[in-house]
C-alpha cells in the first residue's frame, strides 16, 4: 500500500517534489541565463514523473489485488482511450509517427499515476503548495539575479510574456495561480501559515501583479462569481471572495491586454493606456475617456480563439467521438482551409494550432461528444451542496478556467488531476473523494 512507502522520509518527498513540477511548472521554460548552459529552448517537467514509476508500479499492483472493481473501471477508462485513439488513426489516415505513439503511452502512464495518487496528492496538497511557493522563489529570485548581472534586466518578480523565462508567458503562468489565490487562501488563516511560508506568499502574490493577464482577471472573477452565487452558504469568510473580485475589478483599466480584448469587440469607456491602430505603437501611458475605437483593429489572440472555436465546431459536426487524444493539430490542418475564416490577423490560423486555445476546443475535437460529459459535470459539481467547498474552492477554478478561457492541453497546469477527481467523485458510487477531504 501506498502508506507502506509514504512512511519513509525519501520517497515521501520524492513525491512531493515531482508533484510540484509536474503540477505547477509543467513546460519549464529555459530561454533565460539560468538554463542557458542547457542550449535547448524549454525542459518539459511533466517528465519528471516518470521517475515515480518504480513505486507506482508496485503499489498498483497490491493496490489492485484489493480493490478489483477500481481496477475494472480505471482498465475500461483506458481501454476507451485507447481503442478511440487508434480508431481515429486509422480512420483518418494520420501520420503514423514514432514520437506520437509514444507521447500517447507516456500520457497513459501519467493518467494512471495520477488516479492512484490522487488521495496521496489531496492529503498532502498543502505542503505540494508551500514546496512550490519555495522552488519558485529560489527559480524566479536566482533567474532575476543572473539577468541583472548579464543583462541589467531588472524582473526581481518574473517577467514571463517579455523574458520567457521559467513560464513562456504571463497566461501559463495565470493556469496555477488560481491555486494560490482562490483556494489556499480562502481554506487556510493566514495567521496559521509560518513565517517562512508568509513571505513566499506574499513574494508569489507581488509576482502576480507583476504578470497579470486576461486569463488569470477573467479566472478570478468568474470563478469567485460563480462559486459564491452557488454556494453561498457553504462559504463560512466570503470577505476574501469579495476581496479577490473587487481588487481585480479595479485592476481592468492598469491591464493593456484585457482591454484590448474588451476593444475587440466595443468602445471601452476608460483605460491608462493608447494604440495606434494603424502602426500599433504604444503611446506613452495616460488616461482617456473615450479610446480610440476602430472596428478594422483586432486582438490576435480573440481571433486565434474564434479560429480554433470553428475548427471545433466543424469537427464536432463531421466526427462525433473526436480525432483521439493528442490529434488536436491534425484536426486543425484538416479543418483550417475549409472552414469560414475571414481574419486577416497574422497568426491568427496557425498559432495554437495544437491546443485549441482552450480545452474545451480541444476536448471537443480529440473526444467529441464524450466531453460534454465532464462539461456536465463540472457544472453539477458547482451547485451540488454536498460537494466539501475545499475541494470546489481547489477543482472548480482551475478546471472552469482552462477549459472556457485559456488552456493548453490536458497535461498542463496540472488539469488531468482536476479532471480525474471530478470523473472519479460521481464514478464512484460511496462518493469516496468527497470524504477524503482535504487537509487544513
Amino acid at each position: 500500500m501506498i502508506e507502506r512507502y509514504s512512511e519513509h522520509k525519501f520517497n515521501y518527498y520524492t513525491k512531493i517534489i515531482l508533484f510540484v513540477f509536474f503540477l505547477f511548472f509543467f513546460d519549464l521554460s529555459t530561454q533565460n541565463s539560468l538554463f542557458s548552459f542547457l542550449k535547448i529552448d524549454n525542459i518539459d517537467a511533466r517528465f519528471l514523473l516518470i521517475l515515480i514509476a518504480p513505486i507506482f508500479v508496485l503499489d498498483l499492483y497490491v493496490f489492485s489485488k484489493n480493490n478489483g472493481k477500481f481496477s475494472l473501471i480505471l482498465l475500461i477508462i483506458i481501454s476507451l482511450i485507447v481503442i478511440n485513439y487508434f480508431y481515429q488513426n486509422l480512420l483518418n489516415n494520420l501520420p503514423n509517427l514514432l514520437t506520437d505513439k509514444i507521447k500517447f503511452l507516456i500520457s497513459i502512464i501519467y493518467i494512471l499515476i495520477i488516479i492512484f495518487y490522487k488521495n496521496f496528492i489531496l492529503e498532502n496538497f498543502k505542503t505540494i503548495i508551500e514546496y512550490f511557493l519555495l522552488i519558485f522563489f529560489l527559480l524566479v529570485t536566482i533567474n532575476a539575479s543572473i539577468d541583472l548581472y548579464y543583462s541589467n534586466t531588472t524582473c526581481f518578480f518574473g517577467c514571463f510574456s517579455l523574458t520567457r523565462e521559467i513560464y513562456k508567458e504571463a497566461s501559463h503562468f495565470a493556469f496555477i495561480s488560481p491555486i494560490i489565490l482562490i483556494y489556499y487562501l480562502n481554506v487556510y488563516s493566514f495567521k496559521n501559515i509560518s513565517f517562512k511560508n508568509k513571505f513566499l506568499l506574499l513574494f508569489f502574490i507581488v509576482s502576480v501583479l507583476k504578470n497579470t493577464s486576461t486569463t488569470l482577471i477573467a479566472t478570478l472573477l468568474l470563478t469567485s462569481f460563480l462559486i459564491l452565487i452557488f454556494n453561498y452558504k457553504l462559504i463560512h469568510n466570503k470577505k476574501k471572495l469579495y476581496f479577490i473580485m473587487i481588487f481585480f475589478v479595479m485592476m481592468i483599466p492598469f491591464e493593456k491586454n484585457t482591454l484590448q480584448k474588451i476593444n475587440h469587440f466595443v468602445p471601452i469607456p476608460i483605460g491608462i493606456f493608447e494604440t495606434s491602430p494603424k502602426t500599433n505603437t504604444e503611446t506613452s501611458p495616460k488616461l482617456f475617456l473615450i479610446p480610440k475605437f476602430n472596428p478594422q483593429y483586432k486582438n490576435l489572440s480573440i481571433e486565434v480563439l474564434i479560429t480554433n472555436t470553428k475548427v471545433a465546431i466543424a469537427s464536432l459536426k463531421s466526427n462525433l467521438i473526436g480525432w483521439g487524444l493528442h490529434n488536436y493539430k491534425y484536426a486543425h490542418d484538416f479543418y483550417i482551409k475549409s472552414i469560414d475564416n475571414k481574419s486577416k490577423v497574422q497568426g491568427a490560423n496557425w498559432l495554437n494550432r495544437t491546443n485549441g486555445t482552450n480545452n474545451l476546443n480541444k476536448g471537443l475535437v480529440e473526444f467529441g461528444i464524450f466531453f460534454f460529459i465532464p462539461l456536465i459535470l463540472l457544472i453539477v459539481f458547482l451547485i451540488d451542496q454536498k460537494i466539501d467547498i475545499k475541494l470546489k474552492l481547489l477543482i472548480f477554478p482551475m478546471l472552469f478556467s482552462q477549459i472556457f478561457i485559456r488552456g493548453s492541453g490536458f497535461f498542463h497546469g496540472g488539469f488531468i488531476l482536476y479532471l480525474i477527481i471530478l470523473l472519479l467523485i460521481y464514478i464512484d458510487k460511496y462518493n469516496k473523494i468527497p470524504k477524503k477531504t482535504i487537509h487544513a
